[in-house]
């Protein structure tokens, strides 16, 4: 929950100026559905959410309820004032979000949703071709990409991507099943959790931290001078990696 709730922190925070938020995502309304983690939970026989609530109309409307007790708490109710718009005696914060491609448990989708509502700006190119969810015309409409580096904004969002499925890494997969494919396919377009693993690969939550491109860029945010520069191979621009994965 940390990246999630952290959100809250950062905009209520009145000692820090940096903030990295690893995995993040925002409104645990679109995270839960989303989530391999609420499975066991929302299914439950009996005591269940979704027992409790089999239609499927009014699932949505139970879960915008709840938001509103949620928003109390996690990175939804504070966004809107977490950078450049601080709370009365809070500096403006500097925002670095850290996106697991295809992340099991915090749904990309939230990430996003984050990333519009702070006005962080796109770590280019962000994802190799074929690779985001999204529409391949426009995969991240209404986000500005980040055009010079190093980087020292507002806020940033920096895709790391562990590879496509079948892609043999270096982190094990916490799926037996799996093994030795740790790749990772693009999650579900609609709100479900990207199961099963033979179809959705393996779970990249932790990659980002475990990644020399994602704790270079947390080490240079967090440092006085507060900046990520790009991703790149023997001066060559590229996507963000994790679990060993170097590009198609």
């Amino acid at each position: 929950q940390g990246a999630i709730m952290g959100g809250a922190l950062t905009a209520l925070e009145p000692d820090l100026t940096q903030s990295v938020l690893d995995v993040t995502g925002m409104n645990y309304s679109t995270l839960l559905s989303r989530s391999t983690d609420s499975g066991q939970y929302l299914d439950i026989p009996d005591i269940g959410l979704w027992a409790n609530y089999p239609g499927l109309e009014r699932r949505p409307l139970i879960l915008s309820l709840m938001q509103l007790l949620w928003d109390r708490g996690e990175g939804n109710g504070y966004a809107q004032h977490m950078t450049d718009d601080p709370l009365p005696d809070t500096p403006e914060h500097h925002v670095l979000l850290q996106l697991a491609y295809g992340d099991h448990q915090v749904s990309n989708v939230a990430a996003e949703v984050e990333a519009r509502t702070i006005g962080a700006q796109v770590h280019t190119p962000e994802l190799d071709p074929g690779r985001h969810w999204a529409d391949a015309t426009d995969p991240l409409f209404g986000l500005t990409e980040i055009n010079s580096y190093p980087f020292s904004g507002s806020a940033a969002m920096v895709y790391y991507d562990g590879g496509p499925l079948g892609f043999d890494g270096d982190q094990d997969c916490t799926d037996e099943s799996m093994d030795p494919q740790h790749g990772t396919a693009p999650a579900p377009l609609v709100n479900l959790p990207p199961n099963p693993v033979s179809v959705y690969g393996c779970d990249p939550h932790s990659y980002p931290r475990r990644s020399l491109d994602g704790v270079t860029h947390a080490a240079s945010w967090l440092s006085p001078a507060g900046s990520i520069d790009q991703c790149e191979t023997s001066g060559t621009p590229r996507p963000c990696y994790a679990n060993g994965y170097t590009g198609p």
